[in-house]
C-alpha cells in the first residue's frame, strides 16, 4: 500500500520492537488509573484509531505521496505507537484472565488457570487461522492484481483495499470491545476474592491440622 522498499520494511519491522518498551511502562500506568477493562479497551481504540489514521489521511489526500521520505518516518512513529497500545491491551487482557482464574475459583472451588489459558491460546490461534483466510478473501474480493510489483498496482485498488480494510478492522475491534463488557471484576472485588480465598485456605489448614 505504501510502496515500501524491501530494506524500509525491514526498518519498520526492527524499529517496533520500541513498542515492547512502550507498552511495558504504558500497560501498568493505565490499569492503575483505569482499572484492567477500562485500560484494555482504551489501549486496543486507541490501537486501532493510530492503525487506521494514516491509511485515512491517504484516502483523503492528506498524506505524502508514496517514495516521499517523510512517508517512511511518518509510518515508523505510527507502527511503534499503534503495536505499543495493542502490547498494552493484549498485556493487561492476559491479566484479566488471571484475575477471571481467581474468580472461578471462589466460585467453584478449583482452580482451573491451565483451562482458562489453553483456552485463550486455542482461540488466538484460530483467530489466527481464520485471519489468513480472511485477509486472501478480501484481496479476492477485491480483485487484487496478481504476479505484478507493488509500485504497479493501480491506485484504484489500493483506495479499494483501504476502504476494505478500515470498516472490518474497525468492526472487529468493537466487536472485541462488546465482549470486554462482560469482564466485570474490579480491583476491589478482585482484592476482597483474594481475602476470602486465602481464609478459605487457613480455615482449610486448620481443619486440616486438627
Amino acid at each position: 500500500y505504501w510502496g515500501f522498499t524491501s530494506g524500509e520494511i525491514a526498518g519498520l519491522a526492527t524499529a517496533v520492537f520500541a513498542s515492547a518498551f512502550l507498552a511495558l511502562s504504558l500497560a501498568p500506568q493505565a490499569s492503575r488509573r483505569l482499572g484492567k477493562r477500562r485500560a484494555a479497551m482504551g489501549a486496543m481504540i486507541a490501537s486501532m484509531v493510530v492503525g487506521l489514521t494514516p491509511m485515512m489521511l491517504r484516502l483523503a489526500g492528506l498524506m505524502p505521496p508514496n517514495h516521499s521520505p517523510a512517508l517512511f518516518w511518518i509510518i515508523l512513529v505510527q507502527s511503534i505507537v499503534s503495536v505499543a497500545f495493542y502490547i498494552a491491551g493484549s498485556t493487561l487482557t492476559s491479566a484479566m484472565i488471571a484475575d477471571v482464574v481467581e474468580d472461578g475459583e471462589l466460585k467453584t472451588g478449583r482452580r482451573a488457570e491451565g483451562v482458562y489459558f489453553s483456552a485463550s491460546i486455542m482461540i488466538s490461534k484460530a483467530v489466527s487461522g481464520a485471519g489468513l483466510f480472511a485477509a486472501s478473501a478480501i484481496l479476492g474480493l477485491i480483485a487484487f492484481p496478481t504476479g505484478v510489483r507493488p509500485d504497479h498496482v493501480p491506485p484504484a485498488v489500493l483506495s479499494h483495499l483501504a476502504m476494505t480494510y478500515a470498516p472490518i478492522y474497525a468492526g472487529l475491534t468493537a466487536i472485541g470491545m462488546s465482549l470486554l463488557m462482560g469482564y466485570q471484576i474490579t480491583r476491589a472485588s478482585h482484592a476482597e476474592t483474594l481475602e476470602t480465598l486465602a481464609a478459605r485456605a487457613e480455615a482449610l489448614a486448620v481443619g486440616g491440622a486438627e
